[in-house]
C-alpha cells in the first residue's frame, strides 16, 4: 500500500516523509526502464541541489537516466549501498534501493505529486 505521506514527481522520483526529512528514490517506472546497471551517480551529503539541475545519474546497459530535481533538496545521506550494489536500484527501487535523504521546504513538498495526479502522469505517458 502507497503511504499518503509519499509524493512523486513528474520526473518519477519518490519522497517518502520520514521525521524532519524526507528519502527519495526512483519508482518502479523508471526502474523498469532499467536494465543492468553499471553505476549510480548521487550529489555529496551535505551539498544543495537546485531545481532544474541533473543530480542523480544512473548509468545502465541500455541508457544513461540523468535525472533532475523536481524541487531544491538539501542532501543529508546518500544510499552508499548502490557504490557496492548499483543493481538495488533497480531491484529495489522502493526498498534498499533508495538513492538518498533530504530536507526541503514545506511548500517543496506540497508541490509535489500525491499518489493519484503521479498516476495520471503514467498513464498519459502511456497513452502517448
Amino acid at each position: 500500500m502507497i503511504s499518503p505521506a509519499t509524493r512523486y514527481s513528474d520526473s518519477h522520483l519518490w519522497f517518502s516523509h520520514e521525521g524532519d526529512e524526507v528519502r527519495v528514490g526512483i519508482t518502479e517506472r523508471i526502474a523498469g526502464a532499467l536494465t543492468l546497471v553499471e553505476a549510480v551517480f548521487l550529489p555529496q551529503p551535505s551539498s544543495r541541489v537546485t531545481a532544474g539541475h541533473e543530480f542523480v545519474q544512473i548509468d545502465s546497459q541500455k541508457a544513461v537516466f540523468e535525472i533532475p530535481a523536481p524541487v531544491d533538496l538539501d542532501v543529508v545521506t546518500v544510499n552508499e549501498d548502490l557504490t557496492a550494489d548499483p543493481l538495488l536500484v533497480r531491484l529495489e527501487p522502493r526498498g534498499r534501493g533508495w538513492l538518498l535523504t533530504a530536507r526541503l521546504a514545506p511548500e517543496h513538498w506540497a508541490g509535489l505529486l500525491d499518489h493519484a495526479a503521479y498516476a495520471q502522469v503514467v498513464e498519459r505517458e502511456i497513452g502517448t
